[in-house]
């Protein structure tokens, strides 16, 4: 297995403090935001905010439901 990059390691890091993940999670960078760490709806939104203001990149036209199923439509599924 090769090293992450300084990047990536940060990356890692972030998510595992926003997620409160224990360090020992297995975590990489192919996990899913959504399906492995359960990120939807607002918690989401508040976590990508988090994501662009860290690492410095612009929104410009990130589409969330592209990425993300939104909250009300996950309650339709589930309820």
């Amino acid at each position: 297995m090769t090293q992450p990059s300084a990047l990536s390691a940060e990356l890692l890091k972030f998510i595992h403090a926003r997620r409160g993940l224990s360090s020992t999670q297995a975590l990489s960078l192919s996990s899913s935001l959504e399906r492995d760490l359960g990120l939807t709806g607002d918690n989401a939104a508040y976590f990508m905010e988090a994501y662009f203001e860290q690492f410095h990149v612009e929104v410009g036209d990130f589409n969330f439901p592209r990425y993300f199923v939104e909250e009300s439509a996950r309650d339709r599924f589930f309820f």
